[in-house]
């Protein structure tokens, strides 16, 4: 076991249990490092309850070409009640923690968050589908998300959504502060989820 937490996979049990359900051993490897290489130690796929929902999604659409987009798209699909038709809220709610680079916020200031981007979206619900974690620090009750791609894939699927996709990027993602345009580094995650999507934009 790599993790002290037993309900945390090790890649060894991820490989074994992949391969057992019959994917190409070169698929396996390829997912394995999709989910590792950039987020060592904190694979979002380790929860056994979220790579039950992966074997899943490979059974169910037995991808030639596995896709870290479509299978979070799946999985918001199978864990938020109705979302299809919320699906553009919680991305605008994903933006704001995107923008302000932070991935917890007061329990207060999630609130109004959710007051003025949708009524449908409750703390509740974002608890009961294990996408949020709610806790005290300093008397103060924090709303935390659970793994920080779960915001990344969000904010990447509401700039994928827009007409202007290029000035949008550029917008959000870049700054020119120091006097020339620069990257800024917290928008690495969505960036990636944006370049496996539209590989041929960028």
């Amino acid at each position: 076991m790599l993790f002290d937490d037993p309900n945390l996979l090790s890649n060894e049990e991820i490989r074994k249990a992949l391969i057992d359900e019959g994917v190409p051993s070169e698929q396996v490897e390829n997912i394995i490092q999709q989910f590792w290489m950039h987020d060592w130690g904190n694979s979002f796929i380790a929860n056994k309850e979220r790579f039950e929902l992966l074997k899943n999604f490979l059974a169910e659409n037995k991808p030639e070409t596995f896709s870290r987009f479509d299978f979070y798209s799946y999985f918001y699909s199978k864990v938020v009640p109705n979302y299809e038709t919320i699906n553009e809220s919680l991305q605008k709610i994903a933006l704001v923690f995107e923008l302000m680079q932070t991935d917890h916020l007061a329990k207060n200031e999630f609130e109004e968050i959710l007051k003025e981007l949708s009524e449908d979206i409750s703390i509740d619900t974002l608890v009961q589908a294990k996408l949020i974690s709610v806790s005290e620090k300093d008397n103060k009750e924090i709303i935390k998300w659970v793994h920080h791609t779960l915001t990344e894939y969000l904010a990447a699927a509401y700039l994928l959504n827009q007409e202007n996709f290029s000035e949008t990027i550029e917008k959000f993602m870049c700054t020119s502060e120091s006097g020339a345009i620069t990257f800024v580094p917290s928008w690495t995650g969505s960036l990636r989820f944006l370049i496996e999507q539209k590989p041929e934009v960028f």
